[in-house]
């Protein structure tokens, strides 16, 4: 992917959010105050993933704590991976970054997402979640709540 359309992939995951009428006004971390700076940058260069407790997905913060609470994080998912089937405790918004992704629940049928493409994933709602891509696919959630990750032999 060439560096105008990774631009053009992020502007495009960004106007997904913000067009998906999900506002982050409330996403300063719990230790900012009021009054700090009235934006924040993360450049992708900067980014640093790790484990995400999840297979072989890796993420990198963009705000918050993803172990203890409201988060935005950026999330790669390996070409090919489907994930077993499961849910999070806490809502969550998708946005795809690069790749195609599909997410529903076991028994749909695949919807594929392009990059700039959104999803909402209710919590406690089983389901699965794919890169369709035969590269990397890049995500971007926020969720209100901490990530986890809950098998569904582990709900029942």
């Amino acid at each position: 992917m060439t560096p105008s359309s990774k631009r053009t992939s992020l502007i495009a995951a960004l106007a997904a959010l913000a067009a998906s009428g999900f506002v982050a006004f409330d996403c300063l971390a719990a230790d900012e105050p009021a009054n700090a700076s009235p934006s924040s940058r993360r450049p992708v260069s900067v980014l640093e993933f790790g484990a995400l407790g999840v297979d072989v997905l890796k993420a990198a913060p963009a705000f918050g704590d993803r172990a203890t609470g409201q988060h935005g994080t950026f999330v790669k998912i390996p070409a090919g991976f489907s994930s077993p089937v499961h849910a999070h405790t806490a809502d969550f918004h998708g946005v795809v970054i690069n790749g195609v992704i599909a997410n529903g629940a076991p028994e749909e049928s695949d919807t594929p997402l392009a990059p700039g493409s959104y999803w909402f994933q209710p919590a406690n709602r089983m389901h699965v979640t794919k890169c369709l891509s035969q590269t990397e696919c890049a995500i971007f959630l926020v969720q209100p709540g901490k990530f986890d990750f809950v098998p569904a032999a582990a709900a029942k």
